[in-house]
């Protein structure tokens, strides 16, 4: 029998030993986008424990962002996106590669697809629970309710309020946060961001800058409403199930709170108002060179209130708590 030459010796891609030591380990690494996209993976978690009971998913993530998944109750690890090495997992899906602006960009201003359901469709799902889990203890749930009672002044609600975005043409306009402090004067609206905010600083508008995400999350399950733009704190209300009003401007809001029930404020082309947005592609603006594009400008402190007399009506009761 001829002897097996060197060069004609393959050598396996993964050993039996270290396949046995990884066959359930699986990482889902994004590091791209912002806090919203972390949040946004987590719908994809309850569908791959469904399909894998066996396997122990592992996030990898911006360091900054790993308290916003380390609750999950299908995670496992929590690991920083920057140092990690993907071979030491079966296998790696990272998510960065088809990353969803590239399908929006593509398909602006008609796109309609959720960027869970991209992501799920790369890692080969379809995913058919969008439910974040979110998994907040009991001992931070009643100190933070204890802390937000003191700011309840009167029997009105307490309105979480986030008018600020890292992106300045998403972000609210100092007439449209004073007319959202005007309307919301006999509740108690409270302003969360991480550092205090000057537009509210001048109406007296209490701020919450919390310390850490969990927090962070806890303080948004424990208002009673929520007003915000576009931005992380969007879908940590509409993943917690929270009463809601979204505003949004150059992107989809009914895209972005596909999976969400809320009130949606934004300049649309299904308003039969508005004939160019939302686009997506802002930085192409044709309505306008500025910074601040029209679906921002334009938006009305009237059509803003609508929004939030909406959300009212359809949660009446929570002007109870």
């Amino acid at each position: 029998m001829a002897e097996l030459k060197k060069s004609e010796y393959i050598q396996p891609t993964l050993s039996i030993k270290d396949f046995f030591q990884r066959r359930n380990q699986i990482l889902l690494h994004h590091d791209k986008g912002g806090l919203g996209d972390v949040l946004m993976h987590r719908m994809l978690l309850t569908d791959m424990h469904h399909h894998l009971p066996n396997a122990e998913f592992t996030v990898a993530c911006l360091p900054e962002y790993a308290e916003a998944t380390t609750d999950h109750p299908y995670v496992k690890n929590v690991v920083d996106s920057r140092i990690v090495n993907p071979n030491d997992y079966i296998v790696c899906f990272n998510t960065c590669v088809s990353i969803a602006d590239r399908y929006e960009n593509r398909n602006a201003p008609h796109y309609t697809i959720h960027r869970s359901d991209i992501w799920a469709k790369y890692c080969g799902l379809e995913l058919t629970s969008h439910d974040m889990c979110f998994v907040i203890e009991e001992e931070r749930k009643n100190r933070i309710k204890k802390e937000l009672e003191k700011y309840r002044k009167n029997n009105g609600a307490l309105i979480g309020f986030c008018p600020v975005s890292k992106m300045a043409n998403k972000t609210l306009l100092p007439n449209q946060i004073k007319c959202i402090a005007d309307y919301c004067k006999n509740h108690n609206l409270i302003a969360l961001h991480k550092s205090p905010i000057l537009d509210c600083e001048k109406l007296r508008l209490p701020t919450i800058c919390p310390q850490n995400l969990k927090d962070w999350i806890c303080y948004i399950s424990c208002m009673d409403y929520m007003i915000t733009v576009d931005t992380a704190a969007f879908h940590a209300a509409g993943g917690l199930k929270k009463p809601l009003v979204g505003i949004f401007t150059f992107a989809n809001g009914k895209t972005y709170g596909k999976y969400y029930d809320f009130i949606l404020v934004q300049k649309h082309r299904d308003n039969g108002n508005w004939d160019c947005g939302p686009c997506f592609v802002f930085g192409n603006c044709h309505k306008s060179k500025k910074a601040i594009k029209p679906c921002l400008s334009e938006l009305t402190e009237l059509e803003i209130i609508e929004g939030i007399k909406k959300m009212f009506e359809k949660w009446p009761k929570c002007t109870l708590y």
